[in-house]
């Protein structure tokens, strides 16, 4: 229905967005963020300064604020370049419920901050259509064969700032970092790419074959360090390696924990422990 709604680029947009915070409950603040600055508002932003944007959608979820607060040098700045357009600028109501992630993280790439950083950066990278850019991409890959690195290259992504930074309290690091995790390039390349280029296709968008972005699909590598695997381990005592499971195959064992498991979690007749995976 959204489709109807809105242009193309604005539907990815909005979904790769919602991929920053997929998983938690979170995901509905950065489609928020994305619907508060729509994406041809968004490419201005970013064709005169990138940190328009930036400073915008920190200030938008109250994190900027923080920054603001403790006198950070580079909050500062950004305040300094939020006020020339301050008419934009008003914080998005009911987003500053969780001030415990809002102020700090426990795991430093999900900062909302570099989770921001890494959006606007991976934007200012593309000149005209942000689909046509996304098409371009899985035409290359699927016409080189190239290794998963392609896609590692595709999300790296440098800013100045938060590549040495996890927080406002100055701590930096001697080596940048990449701001995004390898488990979330790949669940947003499953879970948000993929399913928009079969859409494209199904919806006569684009004119690649079906069959080689189903290809991309299950030779996905799966999630490394997944909870929902270490739970299983330990639920349902069968033991397997967890590196050898692809992505499709982690999304059917979610589907099968969220449908049974989590609805029945010491069920005696569970199909595991009878050997039927």
């Amino acid at each position: 229905n959204r489709f109807r709604e809105v242009s193309l680029d604005e539907l990815i947009y909005e979904f790769l967005f919602y991929g920053m915070g997929m998983g938690t409950k979170y995901a509905p603040l950065y489609l928020k963020l994305a619907r508060y600055i729509p994406y041809p508002k968004a490419k201005e932003q970013l064709k005169e300064d990138p940190r328009i944007l930036e400073s915008v959608l920190l200030h938008a979820i109250g994190y900027l604020q923080t920054g603001v607060n403790r006198r950070n040098p580079y909050a500062l700045v950004l305040e300094d370049i939020r006020k020339q357009y301050g008419q934009d600028c008003s914080p998005i109501e009911n987003l500053q419920e969780d001030n415990s992630y809002i102020i700090s993280s426990v795991y430093p790439n999900a900062n909302p901050a570099l989770r921001i950083a890494f959006m606007v950066s991976f934007l200012s990278k593309i000149e005209g259509s942000l689909s046509e850019f996304l098409y371009s991409l899985a035409n290359r890959y699927i016409s080189t064969n190239p290794s998963w690195i392609f896609w590692e290259n595709v999300f790296y992504v440098y800013h100045y700032y938060w590549s040495y930074y996890n927080n406002w309290e100055m701590k930096r690091n001697q080596t940048p970092h990449a701001l995004m995790g390898r488990e979330r390039m790949y669940s947003i390349l499953g879970n948000i790419w993929v399913p928009f280029f079969l859409f494209s296709i199904q919806e006569g968008l684009w004119g690649q074959r079906e069959e080689k972005i189903w290809d991309m699909y299950y030779h996905l590598p799966g999630e490394n360090n997944h909870w929902l695997l270490k739970r299983m381990k330990k639920h349902a005592e069968f033991l397997f390696s967890r590196k050898s499971l692809r992505f499709f195959e982690q999304q059917a064992l979610i589907q099968w924990y969220k449908t049974g498991c989590s609805i029945h979690p010491q069920c005696i007749d569970c199909p595991w422990q009878k050997g039927l995976y």
